[in-house]
């Protein structure tokens, strides 16, 4: 924009316009996050895939349907995009355990914003250590194209769409393994978020963390203010209920 006001005051100056137009203003286009799973969608999406898996026609079906459950698995439990994926090698990650002695998988990535380290949960870890041993171990990780895979698993799971119709494809599965990290873990510091994610913090709280705002203090915001609100107890009904019945005996009993 600034570049056409520049074009255009020379323009002016050199007599070819009379007058600098009215440029209008421009408007800011609203947050607009990548479709996502909730948590029971996830299971849902997990089970019509083991199932598909299980119940495959052949075994070049089976193989690839697998390959399209483990990917999946992979993007959400990691929060990497689905192209930096398509160029991790077996080489590029080795699986430790963390203080609680669960397994995670430490990925060296090359993103759009350069190389960065990205700590991967136990289930990336497993479907790693799985993979090791069917391919080749100096290669690519997931050497196959899965997108369309992906589309007819999320149709059969009655899943292609969101609530507001748009529609979702394996980019919605970082959208969705960002917002499980931030729900799973709302006391987390947005920056580790943002560089394990291989963004800003500024992109995590546009897209993500004001839209869970509510989900994620899901508890807080569902107590009760104090316990003048709360349902009592039987045997606090029940002190009260004879209490009530004295003060109405008491009552009866002034009137005669």
């Amino acid at each position: 924009m600034v570049l056409i006001r520049q074009i255009l005051n020379y323009a002016v100056e050199e007599d070819m316009l009379a007058q600098l137009p009215r440029i209008p203003s421009v408007g800011t286009i609203d947050a607009n996050p990548r479709p996502w799973l909730t948590k029971l969608e996830w299971a849902h999406l997990r089970r019509v895939s083991l199932n598909r898996i299980e119940h495959a026609p052949n075994v070049r079906v089976k193989r690839q349907r697998q390959d399209v459950h483990d990917l999946m698995i992979f993007l959400v439990d990691s929060m990497l995009r689905v192209g930096e994926v398509r160029t991790l090698k077996f080489a590029s990650c080795r699986v430790e355990t963390n203080a609680d002695g669960d397994k995670m998988l430490l990925c060296e990535v090359t993103g759009k914003h350069g190389t960065r380290t990205v700590v991967a949960l136990r289930g990336a870890a497993w479907v790693y250590e799985r993979r090791m041993k069917q391919y080749d171990p100096t290669g690519l990780l997931f050497p196959e194209h899965s997108r369309d895979a992906f589309r007819e698993l999320l149709i059969a799971a009655g899943l292609r769409e969101d609530a507001f119709g748009f529609e979702r494809n394996l980019k919605s599965l970082r959208a969705t393994s960002i917002s499980f990290r931030l729900l799973d873990n709302p006391e987390m510091n947005l920056q580790i978020v943002a560089r394990n994610a291989g963004t800003s913090v500024q992109m995590i709280d546009t897209y993500y963390a004001k839209r869970l705002t509510a989900e994620m203090s899901k508890e807080a915001l569902s107590k009760l203010p104090n316990d003048a609100f709360r349902r009592p107890s039987k045997a606090q009904a029940d002190t009260t209920r004879k209490r009530l019945q004295g003060e109405l005996q008491k009552s009866k009993a002034d009137d005669r």
